[in-house]
């Protein structure tokens, strides 16, 4: 199940003016949902088991995947246009899901409904050691 939905890229792409004739078309926009999407899991793979799952979740990711496949997408139509004028947008769009991502690297923003990877590469090698002796003061 895909974290986006074509309508979802066609909203937020409503409201920018494009000056060619230049369209996606649906199934263009389904692969670029696919491709964002994989680079989204890719790069969540090691903190959450994915894909993510969860209502809340799914929410966040929603948001993450709709603004970096927009910008994507914008990024595309606009080498094909030549036309820069809605680069900040651009800008905007690829910080705001970068910035979502990086905090749910770092847990600044948990995913808390969605299945986790905490210490799946643990390994404990050799003996432990105790941080004091019996005979030693406090």
């Amino acid at each position: 199940m895909p974290y986006a939905t074509v309508a979802d890229i066609r909203e937020l792409l409503k409201t920018i003016t494009i000056t060619a004739t230049t369209r996606m078309t649906e199934a263009e926009l389904i692969r670029h949902i696919s491709d964002v999407e994989a680079v989204l899991d890719a790069r969540l793979f090691d903190f959450y088991a994915v894909p993510i799952t969860g209502i809340r979740a799914l929410r966040i990711m929603n948001t993450i995947s709709k603004y970096k496949t927009a910008a994507t997408v914008l990024d595309i139509l606009m080498g094909a246009t030549g036309q820069e004028t809605v680069e900040p947008t651009i800008k905007r769009w690829h910080k705001l899901a970068d910035d979502l991502v990086e905090e749910l690297k770092n847990r600044a923003t948990d995913l808390s409904d969605a299945g986790g990877r905490e210490a799946t590469g643990l390994a404990i090698t050799g003996r432990r050691e105790p941080t004091f002796r019996i005979d030693e003061k406090f």
